[in-house]
């Protein structure tokens, strides 16, 4: 299972069919969203509901890859699991919860869940953009590093970009989606040095 966050347009819709409202941040309960959690009849109730709650500005959602066996010849086709308006307070133990909810209901259910993930890309660049900064410094293991260890690698005549791999354009801050450049900095060529 994977899952992600993307930023949304703030704004409540009603539902009809359910008689809720969406688009506020879904409360969790043992890291779970509340089921139709925003649903009244009461003018009053969404009254205190617009007064006193955000709009969700993030739609968190759970997708799943089934992993075909080895005597399938179809592969079988993603499908979501869960999708609702979030403004990112889920703490880490929350988010546990939820993983091991979802689990544990895909388990009763004859479903082996073999690994959850985040997404990665968004991480490691947030990493590289970090690092890039000229106002921080960024911890790997005990030592820290800099932007500035990296523009001695590339300037040293000692070495060449066959040798770590690293181009000016490596660890130009303005390009703050480079994946390319997070796998050259990650790489073992790089780590050498």
């Amino acid at each position: 299972g994977s899952e992600d966050a993307t930023s949304i347009i703030k704004k409540i819709k009603y539902d009809s069919t359910t008689n809720t409202f969406n688009g506020f941040p879904t409360p969790l309960d043992r890291g779970v969203p509340i089921k139709e959690y925003y649903r009244t009849d009461s003018f009053d109730k969404l009254k205190v509901w617009f007064d006193s709650n955000d709009k969700a500005s993030l739609l968190n959602v759970h997708m799943i890859q089934p992993v075909p066996s080895t005597t399938q010849s179809i592969i079988p086709s993603p499908f979501l699991l869960s999708a609702y308006g979030t403004d990112n307070t889920a703490t880490a133990n929350e988010i546990l919860q939820r993983w091991w909810y979802i689990f544990n209901q895909c388990l009763q259910r004859n479903i082996r869940i073999i690994g959850f993930s985040t997404d990665a890309t968004h991480l490691v660049t947030k990493w590289r953009n970090r690092l890039l900064s000229s106002a921080a410094e960024v911890r790997l293991g005990n030592q820290f590093i800099s932007v500035n260890h990296l523009y001695d690698i590339i300037h040293n005549e000692m070495y060449t970009k066959l040798d770590h791999g690293l181009t000016k354009s490596d660890i130009n801050p303005k390009d703050r989606q480079n994946f390319s450049s997070c796998l050259k900095l990650t790489s073992p060529d790089c780590d050498d040095f």
